[in-house]
């Protein structure tokens, strides 16, 4: 979330964010650069679509999926976190009608400070309540207003292989 803190990104306005399991599978980085800015439009973020989850909470939801599965892989009851973190979303005027975004992937435009200010806010709520990227970063979205396009799931891969 911090990436463009690191010294050796000073100056490079366009990253291009994967989870680790993707970075061998990147190809012609001639051209990255143009094609993902390409993506962008002028605007500080693309992002894709999540797969599966429209909303945070409600029916059928990311939220409490995400429950289930760190209870599971944590074996403890973290149902209190994510309360807490709904009830801090609530008080900030979340409407949880934004959809949900897939945080694996995206295209940022660094030179972007709403972006830039936007990120840290989402690294302090993923440390102070969920630990899940994915459910306090719509909430970010609304509550920053940052300049996006949404992409279809999986657009990125895509770019990756240089299309």
């Amino acid at each position: 979330m911090f990436m463009f803190l690191l010294p050796e990104l000073e100056g490079v306005e366009v990253v291009f964010w994967c989870d680790a399991d993707y970075i061998g599978k990147l190809k012609n980085f001639d051209t990255l650069y143009a094609r993902a800015s390409a993506l962008l439009q002028g605007k500080a973020l693309a992002i894709e679509n999540h797969p599966w989850w429209n909303r945070t909470y409600g029916d059928d939801n990311e939220m409490s999926h995400a429950i289930v599965r760190s209870n599971i892989s944590t074996g403890l009851n973290v149902t209190i976190d994510f309360k807490e973190a709904r009830e801090h979303m609530d008080r900030n005027g979340y409407r949880d009608d934004i959809g949900n975004f897939y945080c694996g992937r995206y295209l940022l435009n660094t030179s972007s400070q709403t972006l830039r200010l936007a990120f840290q806010a989402w690294w302090m709520m993923v440390q102070n309540y969920t630990f899940r990227d994915q459910i306090s970063f719509p909430h970010i979205m609304q509550m920053y207003e940052i300049p996006y396009i949404r992409l279809s799931p999986e657009r990125l891969l895509l770019l990756r292989k240089g299309d």
